[in-house]
């Protein structure tokens, strides 16, 4: 159903001209609410907060049969109805088909691992969910926290594949930055000065991220302003403090990653 997003667009501009000609109350409550949605998630993006990715737009296409019954109208007598209908049948389908997917094991993990937080009101009372007791997470998490509480000020560029249920577990957040965020680009051409630790996984376990791409021998040879700080292994994890220029300037070397 997100495929049909580029079309609530115009049709969405078309209603919002409608009803400021017809002054159509009614009609300008329906727009905001159909607008609210989308105009959230643009900002959310926009300050970094969220990933572009298809499924968060599926929340606008819901409102496109209502919005073209506003329009049809005017020059279809009895056609709202129909629509009106069909656009509900639809509803009812995908909804259907939503929950069949949402019901096994492997569809809305990360649905479900957010309900389950924001339930239990505390993420340290998620002990398991699908099979996963979050001991990989838990311990990567405590990495992150321990950088942050002896250096309040650091921050650590994460690679995107490691998850949201790392970061759940992340005291400090606004101190992480990964993909979504708008500066990530500039961060990831050159992270020197930038940031003050790098956390990626091994290539050879996942798929190639951003950072994989931009860095792909940094896990395994290290860097000459990369020096290594620790590794986790249970979660293919290594992590790399990133020498300033003053210090690279200084002569510091950095310590390289241990060989396997």
């Amino acid at each position: 159903m997100t495929s049909l997003f580029p079309l609530f667009l115009p049709l969405l501009v078309i209603v919002g001209v409608r009803c400021v000609w017809k002054r159509d109350k009614v009609t300008a409550m329906l727009v905001g609410m159909a607008a609210v949605g989308p105009v959230f998630e643009w900002s959310q993006i926009f300050r970094g907060q969220l990933l572009p990715m298809h499924r968060f737009w599926v929340y606008p296409v819901g409102f496109m049969p209502l919005l073209v019954a506003q329009v049809a109208r005017d020059y279809l007598p009895g056609g709202r109805a129909r629509i009106y209908a069909l656009g509900t049948a639809a509803l009812l389908i995908s909804c259907f088909a939503t929950l069949y997917t949402m019901a096994h094991v492997p569809g809305g993990e990360d649905e479900r691992l957010f309900a389950s937080a924001f339930w239990s009101a505390d993420p340290r009372n998620l002990n398991r969910s699908l099979g996963n007791d979050y001991r990989i997470q838990r311990t990567t998490a405590a990495v992150i926290n321990d950088l942050h509480e002896s250096r309040p000020d650091s921050t650590v560029l994460i690679d995107g594949l490691i998850g949201g249920s790392v970061q759940l577990f992340v005291k400090d957040q606004s101190r992480l930055v990964s993909d979504p965020n708008r500066d990530h680009a500039q961060i990831l051409e050159d992270p020197v000065n930038k940031v003050n630790y790098i956390l990626l996984r091994d290539p050879t376990e996942v798929l190639a991220s951003p950072l994989l791409k931009r860095f792909p021998t940094l896990y395994r040879d290290g860097a000459p302003w990369a020096s290594f700080v620790t590794d986790i292994p249970e979660a293919h994890l290594r992590l790399y403090r990133v020498l300033s220029t003053a210090e690279q300037a200084q002569g510091v070397a950095p310590i390289p990653p241990p060989r396997s």
